[in-house]
């Protein structure tokens, strides 16, 4: 018989062996038993209180003035009421912005409810009619949730500057030029295999509609190919309030014109209400009849200007931005009862902003005005930059014609962190919170006024120690038995407090 290698009849390895497994675990008993010691044994300092970072940064609500005029119903609705058609059948529009990561969590969170999303894909620009196009890998992963959302790839003229409209009207004035835009866009369209393509060229001068029109009828022939010889969907932004555009033309030449009701006081401009309730009932009404109803998609805006006096142009940001702006401020937006639209005012480093946003308590009551006129369909600006609580509004306005109190009472807290002030101390200051608004909904169902009680956040950590004749000390690698003691005698007499960053290892030894 051969001897097994680890067999021992003595039994005396066994033994050694639990004796050493006996010794380990007592080992780490003990150490744990001294770690626990040491954390609960350790004297609790406030940290030193240091004052936030004043100065050129400091930020301070100021008052914003109001009209003081009560609305009414026949300000605030079309003039010409009928009885009012919930949006069951209405597309829905959204802007998508492949860029901005809350666009691209916004498209995903609310796919389920866009009939059409125009994708910012391609800026065309400059003297030589630049082409800048957009890369988006998980585009079509996200489309695919829902077969029934069609891809429209959205052409610009943006650039740097604003709105290119000279060198783009240098374009649309050439044939050969629009057969070669057009055909560049065929291949995106195919590449992406996207349902057709939306024009949004703004700031065009008057000579350049009928190439403008030219261009649209165009598009639908010469795109055909991309879509396999079926005809390419077609659709054109337009501005709900410039005679320039003869609407009932581009009704002709485009599948949808997408109305844009915003931007009463723009970017440029003096600051305001971006869309008055009153305004938007009026122009909305007058635009769809022109465009007609069957063509006419209504473009609602979500998102926030901040004017600063001095500054040529506006901070465009989205409603959440503007929520933490006016926290930071220590104020919260105040409901216009003239304009239906909300803000706030404030001041940083001596220059005094306004902002105006277009929240879900705006596109509830221009939803109320769409059903009015029984458009095609409705358009979100832009996703991403919206109040929560658009989708709610929406959902609701399909159904009927009240607000969905509870869904818009409550505005959720965004991700991430907010960081305040300026310093190399950072300390967290509030936990992430809901937001609460209150609501006066009327008989017609409009939303006649809105307090916001409190406002949303994330987790707020306040940057301080960047303050004038202020000096935060700390000492790391402590304690030490001969100099810590020492460092703790002049501290003492002179009555300063420090931060001391104590080493585990030497807190467990006693050192302390």
């Amino acid at each position: 018989m051969h001897r097994q290698v680890f067999h021992d009849p003595s039994g005396k390895r066994g033994r050694r062996m639990r004796w050493l497994v006996a010794g380990v675990g007592l080992v780490l008993l003990s150490g744990l038993a001294m770690l626990a010691w040491a954390v609960v044994s350790i004297e609790a300092r406030s940290a030193p209180q240091l004052r936030s970072a004043g100065g050129e940064g400091a930020v301070k609500a100021v008052a914003m003035p109001l009209e003081e005029r009560a609305p009414s119903q026949e300000d605030w609705l079309p003039a010409a009421m009928g009885a009012a058609d919930p949006l069951v059948h209405a597309e829905t529009l959204g802007f998508y912005m492949p860029w901005d990561e809350a666009s691209r969590q916004s498209l995903k969170a609310n796919l389920d409810q866009l009939t059409w999303v125009a994708a910012g894909m391609v800026s065309v620009r400059g003297v030589q009619h630049d082409w800048i196009e957009a890369e988006d890998a998980a585009l079509a992963a996200t489309l695919a949730r829902n077969p029934r959302s069609q891809l429209l790839i959205m052409i610009q003229n943006d650039s740097e500057e604003g709105w290119d409209g000279a060198n783009m009207a240098r374009l649309l004035a050439h044939p050969e030029k629009r057969a070669a835009l057009l055909d560049r866009i065929g291949k995106v369209i195919a590449r992406h295999n996207a349902e057709g393509v939306f024009f949004d060229l703004e700031n065009l001068p008057v000579s350049a509609h009928a190439d403008y029109l030219q261009l649209l009828k165009e598009a639908r022939a010469r795109l055909a190919p991309a879509r396999g010889a079926r005809a390419a969907t077609v659709m054109v932004a337009a501005p709900v309030a410039d005679d320039a555009w003869d609407l009932g033309a581009y009704g002709a030449a485009a599948d949808r014109v997408v109305l844009m009701a915003y931007d009463e006081h723009w970017q440029s401009g003096s600051p305001g209400a971006i869309a008055s309730q009153a305004w938007f009932a009026g122009v909305v009404e007058s635009a769809v009849a022109r465009t007609g109803a069957d063509r006419a998609i209504v473009a609602i805006g979500s998102y926030a200007y901040d004017w600063a006096e001095g500054q040529p142009l506006a901070d465009s940001i989205t409603v959440t931005q503007a929520w933490s702006r006016a926290d930071a401020a220590g104020t919260r937006p105040q409901f216009d009862p003239a304009s239906g639209n909300s803000g706030f005012a404030y001041v940083r480093s001596g220059v005094r902003h306004e902002v105006w946003m277009l929240d879900a308590v705006s596109a509830w009551n221009q939803l109320r005005a769409v059903e009015e006129v029984r458009p095609a369909g409705v358009a979100l600006w832009r996703l991403g930059s919206e109040d929560p609580g658009f989708w709610s509004a929406l959902k609701a306005a399909r159904t009927g014609v009240r607000p969905p109190e509870d869904a818009l009472s409550t505005l959720p807290f965004g991700q991430g962190i907010e960081l305040r002030g300026s310093g190399e101390i950072l300390r967290i200051e509030t936990r992430a919170a809901d937001g609460r608004r209150t609501l006066d909904i009327k008989k017609d169902g409009l939303i006649h006024g809105a307090r916001y009680e409190a406002l949303p956040h994330g987790d707020v950590v306040q940057r301080r120690g960047n303050a004038a004749k202020q000096v935060a000390l700390t000492f790391d690698d402590g304690p030490d038995p001969l100099w810590t003691p020492r460092v703790l005698d002049v501290l003492a007499s002179h009555g300063v407090p420090a931060t001391f960053v104590n080493g585990g290892a030497k807190v467990g030894h006693g050192a302390a």
